[in-house]
């Protein structure tokens, strides 16, 4: 099912009026910034039938399976499964991205139950080979993943938030700039779910980031296998998201940013302190827009990410553990998508709101392909530069260097190959 769907995803239309910007994890040793394991974020930016979708997808634990079923699973519900479509209303279309969201963690967990079953027969062998086997169940019912996704459709946005990822609308004018926090982050900072925890007998002097999310068995499903959670009434982390709605016009929001959590810690670590994160990416994304030769959101998002990844490692100095985490950011021009729907139906009335209250697989998914980010050269507006021609002439002159240099390898290497009998000549 899962590799069934995670070619289905790739091949869906991308929103052009949004861009990805991505950054692997690192540790700096001696200088050099090492990735020390795979990129374990999952990023989209669907756009089809009016409706854009755009999400981050956080995988933790060590394990990708949790973020590459949910993402591709909740993208499938919206698209495809009793689609959302323009003609619904805000209500409808709310309660529907409710439904589809516990529709996704419900399917979810039924892959985790058939997992409980696997290992429950394991443990009753008693032999080392299924105790290795254990543990590999063990690391997958571990893997979780949190969610941030925003749905537009036509004038308005809808927030699922289910994690610590973090979501902005933001006027990117250097004479005239804001910024809104559309979600709350689910943590140990958020009181609502400081009292939750309090409430289910948890304790949150040790309890990891973060307190929501799919997957996670042993914070979540299996809770009570845990030792840390003896006593507990109710699972530390649960699934269930927070939807929100805003009516948005164009004229007072031009973009909508989402950052991973990691990208928030990064800024804490360089030294930004937490109430000013928000506007600190808001000028980061001004400075990129005001220098930067393209005003394309793919090259913005991934200016913003490499200009923070520069200051945290200048921050770190000579800090041989200083390390950052995979970091994801999603950027979407507002003020081009909604334009389109305002004048169209001649609705968009409000202005975005600050967010401070919520409305309330097995083997089919292992692979050997990791989601490790590509390379992108981005030569938008190329051919309008002076120079177009004349560094045109230079790569052409560089082709032919090195096509000359791979003919003549190809023909030592087939030399090399000619069968053993024919070696005297």
């Amino acid at each position: 099912f899962m590799s069934d769907f995670e070619s289905w995803t790739d091949s869906l239309p991308r929103c052009e009026k949004s861009g990805i910007g991505v950054v692997t994890n690192g540790k700096y040793v001696g200088g050099i910034m090492r990735q020390s394991h795979d990129f374990m974020h999952r990023c989209l930016n669907l756009s089809q039938n009016g409706v854009q979708f755009y999400g981050i997808f956080c995988a933790y634990n060590g394990d990708q399976r949790a973020s590459k079923y949910v993402s591709n699973r909740l993208a499938y519900e919206i698209f495809f499964e009793n689609p959302i479509t323009v003609d619904m209303m805000p209500e409808q279309i709310q309660d529907a991205l409710k439904t589809k969201f516990s529709t996704v963690a419900k399917l979810y967990n039924q892959d985790i139950n058939e997992l409980l079953l696997k290992r429950l027969l394991r443990k009753e062998e008693s032999t080392e080979e299924s105790r290795d086997a254990v543990e590999k169940i063990n690391s997958k019912l571990r893997a979780g993943t949190t969610v941030l996704a925003a749905v537009i459709v036509e004038d308005h946005i809808y927030v699922i938030n289910c994690g610590n990822s973090r979501m902005l609308a933001l006027v990117v004018d250097n004479g005239n700039s804001d910024a809104w926090q559309l979600n709350e982050e689910h943590d140990l900072v958020n009181q609502d779910e400081v009292d939750r925890l309090h409430k289910a007998g948890v304790s949150t002097e040790n309890l990891l980031r973060p307190t929501r999310g799919v997957g996670d068995c042993f914070r979540g499903l299996c809770f009570a296998e845990n030792e840390e959670f003896i006593g507990a009434n109710g699972p530390p982390v649960i699934s269930t998201p927070d939807v929100y709605v805003y009516p948005v016009d164009e004229f007072h929001c031009s973009h909508l940013l989402i950052c991973s959590d990691s990208v928030v810690k990064a800024i804490e670590e360089i030294g930004i302190e937490p109430g000013n994160i928000n506007q600190f990416l808001l000028s980061e994304l001004i400075r990129e827009k005001e220098h930067s030769q393209t005003k394309s959101c793919i090259s913005l998002a991934q200016a913003v990410l490499d200009s923070l990844t520069r200051q945290h490692r200048e921050s770190a100095g000579q800090q041989y553990n200083s390390q950052h985490d995979d970091m994801s950011l999603v950027l979407a021009s507002l003020g081009e998508i909604m334009g389109a729907a305002v004048a169209n139906t001649q609705r968009a009335t409000m202005t975005t709101t600050d967010a401070t209250n919520s409305l309330s697989l097995e083997d089919t998914i292992d692979n050997d392909d990791t989601n490790d980010p590509q390379p992108y050269v981005d030569c938008y507006g190329f051919d309008n530069k002076p120079e177009a021609a004349e560094v045109r002439a230079e790569l052409e002159k560089l082709f032919i260097k090195i096509t000359k240099k791979n003919i003549a390898k190809d023909s030592i290497e087939e030399e090399r190959e000619e069968p053993e009998e024919h070696s005297y000549l």
